[in-house]
């Protein structure tokens, strides 16, 4: 069968030379509908014809086209007609007739609608989209337009290349999918014991793995099951099989990308060379040598080179391991995919631009289920987020632009599209818009949706090209490894040498400065080197040849002295032994190209624009090795500013987006040029982990301003996440000045945000309240969010600089893990013993279930979670087991407790194994030695005697480090909890909800149990106050719970994770209690009327309201508020404040020449 654009080619001379031998309408039509038909036979579509059918629009207007082929709309006019201005008019309205009836007649079906006019001189393209007609500009008549009307007639007979489609029929509700992801699975579990290549492809992609979404999954085993079951595996797998499982539909993903690359690049680009063949259908043919080969020359990126002189579309080969050890079931997989893409048309995007959304997204959505991605951190960036970003930055399409975490490339395809607008070359926009990702599964698909976005101007420009998209880590990038140091070679010592090193699995790379400093000079080193280890058959030419030919190449064109070459030889001859030893085991050829994109960071000079969606990963959750490897990044920047409890308490939970965002702004944002990236809204509010980054200066050096910030939080708008999502705007080389603008997003109804809302209905479905930020703490302290008339008012509630709090708040007591500790008391029996039953069903540890147990009653209590505080009073649902000695700290010696309760201790003996597996046990009340060698049970114990004081020991191994094997011995109960002192048995605490969205307090004492009256007990999910008196406890909570104290509170403790912590108190100033001081007496007063109205059957709601009023007054005047000043806080709390006017055009900066 001939091709599309011979058959186009042939049609285009037919066509001219009927416009030029008829004058009339009808002769030209006819003339026209044969060569038409003749070209759809030889092409082999079979499209129904309909001749004059009449159609209706949707306000009933009658119309009648020439011809209907398939669906797509043809008006054939007298040749000559739409050169006239007259002519020209009356078609674009007849044909926008034509369109709107064809529209509401295939209403019900999933087809795009399509027509065209011509004359046999131009032809006027239309389509219609988003309900509305579009009609283009008319085009002559040539073979590219011939070309375009024949694929949109074959459109309709093939299935159209979308997102949906693409994820109905190669998601796993496909055959395809499940085939193909089992096929791999298996052969990755085989191959990794069998080819060494593959196991080194693994290893590599594993340690980037670690850094991307975490040493280790928390809930792998359940992921790796939701897994096995999308893709019907029969075989049982556990914890161990997540990452190879995601490492096999990462493989078949990324296969599936380069296939339809291959497929689409052909008829979206390069219109003007011969069509090259479907790759995808002649895959079904193939024997499987065949197939082997072309899948080798797809994964060496050649066909895409060959399309669109593209260099770089395809390297890495992290996912091409597949071909080791080929074999007939994974050919059979191939072509069942081969088959299922012949189907599509891949000109879709041709036909009709606006289809070139992200196409790949939606199909990894589908592959990977949304809790496994979201226990991996994977978050899509919608279309609506990334174009605010993009405005926020003020980047218009000039410029330098920077996506340093791209991910799929939302933000870069978003940018080129905006470069385009202003008229920006192909040239231009690969020189100036680059993303870089650790992920290579993230850069595959990047690179792609930008191949795709550019795809109809690739042929601007002949010359290889690269795409600006590279596998490379933003942070941690090899100049800042620069050194001046000694080296041990393995050929001798280099000394002082000035060299560049990347890590990998294999081991570490070593670069000598001279040929780094320069990307062109790293490329041919990579190059040359490729070359001598791949000559002589495999065999490699050896090291001393390889040194000629740097000679040859870098000292006899003058681009090095030879004493730049003679001090670097010890490290290239090394580098070439290297590269000779993975030659050899059949893992060298990923490895030149890793570098040169590993380096790239240190070539592409600084931008004005930085923006994008960087990772969120908590500190804790990054692997050793990285935590490790930028230490010394976080302390440089002065992010790490916790120490002692504080940090031991977790309040140093850093997130790796601060770090990540002050990396981008010190080595690639230029002076003057603007930071826009989504990032965790702690940052802004955190009161400990967010300090270092509210610094807002490089180290000691280079200040950031921020101009702008935007709280999305209530919006949620990354699917099924319940991350606090914000945006931060940064300026390089200015100081911040506060107050900063502050915009706070809400919905102005219920419902969710869609993913695939435009900005524009964004907007129309939110509100966006205009604020202004301030630390509460000058000038790192978490930030005061109020509306700019209330700065006045938070700040006359601020204690003043350096003064000590009258009052020290802390949290509830640590009860984990809750299924052994928490109880529900069945009965008590007549010698006064309880009959206990554990709730096995709480918390996030299994632990068995226990009922009809017997207890003494001595150390239960009636616990309190923040679930159960009320406003002025709390409910009670269950009780704790506290068997702690609040003086040490410690659990009561065991000893003790079996002579003082020894059903007690049975009973927690049972869970012994449990107890001693919390890791906060081990972090908080062990010590940790290091040995040279390990020991046996038996010395172990014998040696960890003589370091503990009391009778309790406990020890653990935890594994082999640097430092030697690692032993941790606590010398305390195994049933010693956590954050547990004397305030907790204080006879009154004031107690309010953690992580809730507003302040809800109340005074609790002793509560009448069925064993007596006990003390309530709050749990780590409160905060509370220890007091003395009743009065001075009814005093406090008054002030919590005044409306001046909510608003004040709410402005900088945002609701969810981090509200309500204990350190509130310390930034609000509440002056100590004085029994005889009016407004005092007045707050006891109203706290304690409050507290007798909430705890009736029937609350009197309008009597509550009246009492809450007098303690506002109260609480105003205490705080030196006037009334105006309390009205002023009702309507913020009511969600009365300024709304931001709708933005004017950005400010634009003067960018890098």
């Amino acid at each position: 069968m001939p091709s599309v654009r011979a058959v186009a080619r042939k049609l285009t001379e037919v066509v001219r030379q009927a416009a030029r031998e008829t004058d009339s309408e009808a002769d030209f039509a006819h003339r026209f509908h044969a060569a038409l038909q003749e070209a759809l036979e030889e092409l082999e579509i079979d499209a129904e014809v309909h001749l004059e059918q009449m159609m209706l629009t949707a306000r009933g207007e009658r119309t009648r086209p020439d011809a209907v082929y398939g669906s797509v709309v043809l008006e054939i006019e007298r040749p000559g007609k739409l050169d006239t201005s007259a002519g020209l008019l009356e078609t674009r309205r007849q044909l926008r007739r034509h369109l709107e009836a064809q529209a509401e007649a295939l209403a019900a079906f999933d087809l795009q609608v399509v027509g065209a006019s011509l004359d046999g001189i131009h032809i006027l393209f239309g389509r219609v989209h988003g309900g509305e007609v579009v009609l283009e500009e008319p085009l002559q008549i040539n073979h590219q337009a011939m070309e375009r009307l024949l694929l949109s007639i074959r459109a309709i007979v093939r299935r159209r290349l979308s997102p949906e489609n693409l994820a109905e029929d190669f998601g796993p509700g496909g055959v395809v999918a499940r085939r193909t992801v089992r096929t791999l699975f298996r052969r990755l579990r085989r191959d990794l014991e069998e080819q060494p290549r593959v196991r080194v492809l693994y290893d590599e992609w594993e340690r980037i793995f670690g850094i991307v979404y975490g040493a280790q999954p928390r809930r792998a085993g359940e992921d790796a099951e939701e897994l096995a079951r999308r893709f019907d595996l029969e075989e049982a797998v556990g914890p161990e099989d997540l990452k190879p499982l995601l490492f096999s539909v990462h493989t078949y993903y990324a296969l599936l990308i380069k296939l339809l690359v291959r497929e689409v690049l052909p008829l979206v680009a390069l219109t003007g060379l011969e069509e090259i063949p479907s790759l995808a259908a002649r895959l079904t043919a193939m024997e499987d040598g065949e197939l082997r080969e072309t899948l080798e020359a797809l994964e060496r990126g050649d066909p895409i080179a060959q399309i669109a002189a593209l260099r770089n579309f395809i390297e890495g080969g992290f996912f091409a391991w597949y071909l080791d050890g080929f074999d007939a079931e994974t050919a059979d997989a191939v072509r069942e995919m081969g088959r299922l893409l012949a189907r599509y048309e891949p000109a879709t995007q041709r036909l009709a631009p606006e289809a070139a959304r992200d196409l790949f997204k939606r199909l990894y959505q589908e592959l990977i289920p949304r809790q496994v991605r979201h226990d991996l951190g994977e978050y899509y960036t919608p279309d609506w987020l990334a174009q605010l970003v993009l405005d926020e930055s003020g980047y218009d399409g000039e410029g330098r632009f920077l996506d340093p975490a791209c991910g799929s490339g939302t933000f870069l395809v978003l940018a080129a599209r905006r470069a385009r607008e202003r008229g920006r070359s192909l040239q231009e926009i690969l020189r100036n818009v680059v993303g870089f990702d650790i992920n290579p599964l993230a850069v595959l698909t990047a690179r792609a949706n930008l191949v795709l976005a550019l795809s109809d101007i690739l042929d601007e420009h002949h010359d290889e090209l690269d795409l600006p998209v590279y596998l490379t880590d933003a942070v941690l990038i090899p100049y800042r490894h620069k050194r001046q140091s000694e080296m041990a070679m393995e050929e001798g010592e280099l000394k002082a040498g000035d060299w560049w090193y990347a890590l990998t699995t294999v081991g570490e790379f070593v670069i000598p400065a001279p040929f780094a400093e320069e990307r062109r000079r790293m490329e041919d080193l990579m190059r040359l080197l490729r070359d001598a280890v791949e000559g002589r058959g495999g065999q490699g030419v050896g090291a001393e040849t390889f040194l000629e030919w740097i000679q040859r190449r870098f000292v006899d064109s003058f681009e090095l002295t030879e004493e730049e070459v003679e001090q670097a030889a010890p490290i290239l001859h090394n580098l070439y032994t290297q590269m000779q030893r993975l030659q050899e085991q059949k893992e060298d050829s990923i490895w030149t190209r890793i570098l040169i994109n590993e380096f790239a960071p240190a070539y592409v000079g600084r931008f004005d624009y930085v923006v994008g969606n960087p990772p969120w990963i908590r500190w804790g959750y990054l692997s050793e090795e990285y935590r490790r490897a930028t230490l010394e990044m976080w302390q440089s920047h002065g992010l790490f500013s916790l120490k002692g409890m504080e940090a031991r308490l977790g309040a140093g939970e850093k997130d790796f987006s601060m770090l990540f965002t002050y990396a981008a702004a010190d080595h690639y944002l230029a002076e003057g040029g603007t930071l826009v990236f989504l990032i965790t809204q702690e940052v802004f509010k955190a009161k400990g982990a967010g300090e270092g980054f509210r610094r807002f200066r490089l180290g000691e050096g280079t200040p950031l301003k921020v101009i702008k910030a935007h709280d999305l939080v209530t919006l949620k708008p990354f699917e099924g996440a319940a991350n606090k999502t914000a945006l931060i705007v940064l300026r390089k080389g200015e100081e911040t000045k506060y107050p900063v603008p502050y915009v706070r997003w809400r919905k102005r109804a219920r419902g969710r945000i869609r993913p695939e809302m435009d900005l524009t209905a964004v907007r129309e479905a939110t509100e966006r309240e205009d604020l202004v930020a301030h630390p509460t703490d000058p000038p790192l302290g978490p930030w005061m969010t109020v509306p700019r008339r209330l700065v006045g008012i938070v700040r006359q509630m601020q204690p003043s600089a350096g003064a000590k709090p009258a009052y020290t708040a802390r949290r509830g007591a640590s009860t984990e893990p809750y299924g052994v500790y928490w109880l529900q008391v069945k009965h008590v029996r007549p010698d006064g013993n309880l009959v206990v039953e554990n709730m096995p069903g709480r918390g996030k540890r299994d632990v068995p279930h226990v009922e009809n147990f017997v207890i003494e009653p001595t150390h239960v209590y009636p616990a309190l979670r923040g679930g159960n505080v009320r406003r002025w009073g709390t409910e009670h649902e269950f009780y704790v087991l506290v068997v702690q000695d609040p003086e040490t700290r410690e659990g009561i010696e065991e000893k003790r407790l079996l002579q003082e309760a020894r059903r007690t201790y049975e009973y927690l003996e049972q869970f012994k194994e449990y107890l001693l597996a919390r890791a906060s046990f081990w972090k908080y009340f062990s010590r940790t030695y290091y040995l040279d060698s390990p020991l046996s049970d038996s010395q172990v114990l014998a040696w960890a005697r003589e370091k503990v004081k009391g009778d309790s020991l406990y020890w653990r191994y935890a594994g082999e480090t640097a430092r030697g094997h690692r032993y941790q011995i606590a010398d305390v109960p195994f049933y010693t909890m956590f954050n547990i002192g004397p305030e907790i048995f204080a006879p009154f605490k004031v107690v309010w909800a953690r992580m809730a969205s507003d302040l809800r307090a109340a005074v609790v004492g002793k509560r009448r149990t069925p064993f007596g009256e006990k003390l309530v007990i709050p749990t780590d999910t409160t905060s509370f106050i220890a007091v003395e008196d009743e009065d001075e406890a009814h005093y406090l909570c008054a002030l919590l719970n005044s409306a001046p104290c909510r608003f004040y509170v709410r402005a900088f403790s945002s609701a969810g994770r981090g509200f309500g912590a204990p350190s509130i108190i310390r930034r609000i100033r509440i002056p100590p209690y004085k029994p005889g001081h009016y407004l005092h007496k007045a707050l006891v007063e109203s706290s304690r009327r409050a507290h007798e109205l909430a705890a009736q059957p029937v609350v009197d709601t309008e009597a509550l309201r009246e009492v809450e009023a007098r303690a506002d007054q109260a609480a105003a005047r205490l705080w030196d508020l006037t009334d105006d000043d309390l009205q002023a806080i009702y309507d913020a709390l009511a969600g009365r404040v300024p709304l931001v006017e709708e933005p004017g055009p950005p400010e634009r900066i003067t960018p890098i020449t």
